[in-house]
């Protein structure tokens, strides 16, 4: 969990706190768009193979906060993508913990942020072990890092919308033993070359700082600067994240609250909400004005700690004046996370409990604000294919239901479609949210230029269908594919496609050369329906 005493506290760093007027004489190159978007974390969706004695997540409860994020209009949901768990010795991989979420996201609508933190023991301890936020700094460690972070990038690519650099490297919690720009700086750069030799298209963003810290991403610059490569590489990021947490001292304070600005051990450290603006301001001053500003963490305790608590009533109206400022300056912000949603049970950041599936009333104004439901529930329900089968135009008359493998391909003369049927129930006259086909694509299974799905007749059997005598297609294509990797799940939007209940048919067509391979129901990795339903 991402510790929220890193809130800087004035008190914590034994400085004295000053009161400026804020001014921004920089002028901005974005033009302003309806409004920011709304994120909410999803931290530590564990898997009993993770094996660290935290609560293991079931699916069914990760469904439920996917679902309840998504009703509350969130956009998207940020993980903290531990390396010391997705690969616990080198190049062993235990890729379950990110790609469930991933799966669990994309199935809904959602957007993914992975926050990259923690080190495993294998690359760090090169100043003595301070546990997983000891990072790596070493040449050695840094290749580790480097490998990692290629790795990571090349399974998922595009499909995490951005890939987060480290937590807080400014606080003294998240950096052991001692805060070094110049470390992070070879963190960011190793980071930031490695993801885009995997894939130049993909999000790299910078420092996640505790508050709006001036002094240290000053700092970061200058380092940055010294390498030969800087300039040709934008500085080693594309966005840049901030949690400016409100504070006046120890006391939670409104975001519109007057400025609070102190000195840190990096130089001065704005503590507003609306502090951000200073933020851009120093893109702007070293010819960044292109890039964008994540709020990736932001909120307030119920709950009295290290901090005065404020009430749920109290929060809710900071959350919609927190909104309201933000969606000034969207133009150059890309998302707003409120921190938290469920994980921080002992420290009152919550806005929802998984237990009891109780809304707070500053979800609900999240809601209000993000353009989610303000009432209503939503479910999700999931099915398993009734029957499935592929049909082949080389052999028009075998049937191939009693076979593991689904295929799509367009090759001349030798076509190959894939067919599932789907009893959908409980729908009960509700809205269709979202419907997802998921499907696991078996290793060295994948496409450059991958299948898309149409709705197809109901009248065949998994025992008797053959390319002869197939199913007519129903619809038009929906969800075309692109590159599609191998060993992993992909889903396919088919939303348009499932409004009702009753028999659903479901076709894999291809729409090039370029076959894929994927999983039957005959297989472990069975294919299902997800399909997400509200009042």
């Amino acid at each position: 969990m991402r510790t929220l005493c890193s809130i800087l506290l004035a008190a914590t760093f034994g400085v004295t706190v000053l009161v400026f007027s804020h001014h921004s004489s920089q002028s901005q190159t974005f033009q302003d768009q309806e409004g920011v978007e709304a994120w909410l974390p999803i931290p530590y969706p564990r898997t009993p193979d993770t094996g660290d004695g935290q609560v293991v997540i079931t699916d069914a409860e990760l469904a439920l906060l996917m679902d309840e994020a998504k009703s509350a209009g969130a956009d998207g949901v940020d993980m903290q993508a531990d390396w010391w768990i997705i690969e616990p010795q080198d190049n062993s991989y235990r890729w379950s913990y990110t790609d469930r979420f991933v799966q669990f996201a994309e199935a809904r609508g959602l957007k993914v942020g992975f926050q990259i933190t923690a080190a495993p023991p294998f690359a760090r301890q090169s100043g003595g072990d301070y546990g997983m936020w000891d990072p790596p700094r070493t040449a050695t460690e840094l290749g580790y890092w480097h490998d990692f972070i290629f790795d990571l990038v090349s399974r998922y690519g595009t499909r995490v919308f951005r890939y987060e650099m480290w937590n807080e490297p400014d606080h003294p919690t998240f950096w052991k033993p001692e805060r070094s720009p110049a470390e992070y700086a070879a963190l960011m750069r190793e980071g930031y070359l490695a993801a885009k030799a995997a894939n130049p298209s993909v999000r790299v963003t910078c420092c996640a700082l505790s508050g709006n810290d001036i002094g240290f991403l000053e700092a970061v610059y200058a380092e940055t600067g010294k390498y030969a490569d800087a300039e040709a590489n934008d500085n080693y990021f594309d966005e840049l994240s901030v949690h400016p947490y409100s504070f006046a001292g120890s006391t939670q304070v409104a975001p519109d609250d007057p400025e609070h600005t102190f000195q840190g051990v990096f130089g001065l450290v704005n503590s507003n909400f609306w502090g951000y603006r200073k933020m851009r301001d120093i893109l702007v001053d070293h010819g960044d004005s292109h890039k964008k500003i994540y709020i990736g963490e932001f909120g307030y305790s119920t709950k009295p700690s290290w901090t005065p608590p404020i009430t749920d009533e109290q929060r809710a109206v900071w959350l919609k004046k927190a909104f309201e400022i933000a969606n000034q300056s969207s133009g150059y912000l890309s998302g707003l996370e409120w921190y938290s949603y469920y994980s921080d049970t002992g420290r009152g950041f919550n806005i929802f409990d998984l237990a009891t599936d109780q809304k707070t009333l500053t979800f609900k104004a999240l809601a209000e604000v993000a353009g989610g439901p303000t009432s209503g529930s939503v479910e999700t329900l999931t099915f398993s294919p009734s029957a499935d089968v592929r049909v082949y135009q080389l052999r028009p008359d075998t049937n191939y239901g009693r076979f593991a493998t689904l295929i799509a391909d367009g090759g001349t003369g030798i076509k190959k479609r894939s067919y599932l049927k789907f009893a959908v129930s409980g729908l009960n006259g509700r809205q269709v949210r979202s419907a997802f086909l998921r499907v696991f694509v078996r290793d060295g299974g994948g496409s450059n230029d991958g299948p898309g799905v149409r709705l197809a007749g109901n009248t065949w059997s998994e025992k008797g269908v053959t390319w002869n005598n197939r199913p007519d297609l129903k619809s038009g294509m929906v969800a075309d594919q692109g590159s599609v990797p191998g060993g992993a799940w992909v889903n396919f939007d088919v939303t348009s496609l499932v409004r009702q209940d009753g028999t659903v048919t479901l076709a894999v067509a291809p729409t090039s050369t370029d076959g894929i391979y994927m999983s039957s129901r005959e297989d472990a990795n069975k294919p299902n329906l997800v399909v997400t339903v509200g009042s």
